[in-house]
């Protein structure tokens, strides 16, 4: 058994989905069944010690059940199961996702008891977070020229620490905060009767349950998706020249241009 994600050193947001992929490889080299018994994840805190062996300490539990396979991987021997957990509001900074895997294999005439164990290191940010391309972690997601104001485009642009480039996760919307006024500004994709390939992404103010304003955060698959339909945050034409203004697009397996990864911020 292991983690295919989140991958190791990622940063997950604490109150917000995590999305964990576990892998279990498919044995053929015994002629034997395989019955599962049980599946545990958790999620432990690790300060300034090194992490806990997932032998030793599970954490703060997100599930008890069995791994129930829901396909293979690329045609692999290799079968997974997606899981969304929030992730707990009382752990951030350095954090493990620990698991236990118990399963028995049945050749004929025995009963063969295994336990796996996994864990991946994660950083668990309680504050802003900075939305990167995956092709330049030194570049970030941000507010065109620094205004906070209805309509204002969201651009890409050099990281430099400002507070337009600094983003959170309220709820299911992707906020950025106005230092002057403590307003919430949310990333907008226009009203949905109008989305199509190429709308370009603006901040406007929040309002809850808006469809244009409502995310799915970054998934296993790195992608920030509305909610409603099968449009994904694009980076245009894959540039990340100063100021392109970022836009939406249909959703594709593996495009680049629609791969994010965060940090804090």
């Amino acid at each position: 058994m292991f983690f295919n994600a989140p991958t190791p050193g990622s940063t997950i947001q604490a109150g917000q989905n995590v999305a964990i992929q576990v892998i279990v490889p498919i044995d053929t080299s015994v002629e034997a069944g395989q019955e599962e018994i049980s599946l545990v994840i958790g999620i432990v805190a690790c300060g300034s010690s090194p992490c806990p062996a997932a032998s030793a300490d599970l954490g703060e539990i997100l599930f008890i059940g069995k791994f129930q396979s829901q396909g293979t991987i690329g045609g692999s021997l290799d079968s997974f199961e997606n899981f969304n957990f929030i992730v707990p509001s009382d752990i951030s900074g350095s954090a493990s996702i620990q698991a236990q895997h118990v399963f028995i294999t049945t050749p004929p005439g025995h009963a063969l008891p295994t336990v796996d164990y996994e864990s991946v290191a994660v950083q668990v940010s309680s504050g802003s977070l900075n939305i990167h391309p995956t092709s330049d972690s030194n570049k970030c997601v941000g507010i065109l020229g620094g205004t906070y104001a209805d309509g204002t485009p969201v651009d890409i642009y050099d990281c430099n620490g400002s507070n337009t480039q600094k983003w959170q996760w309220n709820g299911d919307a992707l906020t950025s905060i106005n230092p002057v006024d403590g307003s919430q500004w949310c990333l907008d994709a226009g009203v949905n009767s109008q989305w199509t390939n190429g709308v370009r992404m603006k901040i406007w103010q929040c309002f809850s349950g808006l469809p244009q304003q409502t995310w799915t955060p970054v998934t296993t698959s790195g992608t920030i998706q509305l909610t409603t339909a099968n449009f994904c945050l694009d980076l245009t034409m894959g540039v990340t020249t100063n100021r392109n203004i970022l836009q939406i697009w249909t959703c594709g397996g593996g495009n680049p241009n629609q791969i994010w990864t965060v940090t804090s911020a």
